[in-house]
């Protein structure tokens, strides 16, 4: 809450500085919508929608959900699927709601974002805690069978 109040009353200050009141009313309500968006939202935001993003990896650093792309033999349909279910995995700590939007976000939007023949590479603890995930489940089966 306190990071919320932080930051309204720095766009505040933003808004009053000369240059930004040089802009038409519109175009500064446009700036304020603009800074609503974060890659990192605070425990009592209210999540309207997940934007998928191509930049850099290392632009990326502040972002929750990451992954990184390199040239590879996969298809970028594939690559954004398995992307969005990395992101979604149980293991993965992201909340029931973020799994709903980045679900709800469309194929060609996320393939828009990417480059073509890609190998998905995820960084991410989330990826490790998956893998483990994954052979504990087969372990079980394995033990199931025998």
């Amino acid at each position: 809450a306190s990071f919320a109040a932080a930051g309204a009353a720095e766009l505040r200050s933003l808004l009053e500085e000369p240059s930004i009141q040089e802009l038409e009313e519109g175009q500064r309500a446009a700036l304020a919508q603009h800074d609503a968006l974060t890659a990192l939202p605070a425990e009592g935001d209210s999540l309207l929608y997940a934007v998928p993003v191509c930049a850099p990896y290392s632009a990326l650093s502040a972002y929750r959900f990451r992954v990184k792309l390199t040239p590879g033999s996969q298809k970028k349909g594939k690559a954004a699927k398995q992307a969005v279910g990395i992101f979604c995995g149980g293991a993965g700590g992201a909340s029931e709601r973020e799994r709903e939007l980045m679900r709800a976000i469309k194929d060609d939007e996320l393939v828009r974002q990417m480059i073509s023949n890609v190998k998905l590479v995820a960084l991410s603890a989330a990826t490790a805690a998956l893998k483990t995930e994954r052979k504990a489940k087969a372990k079980a089966k394995a033990d199931a069978k025998g």
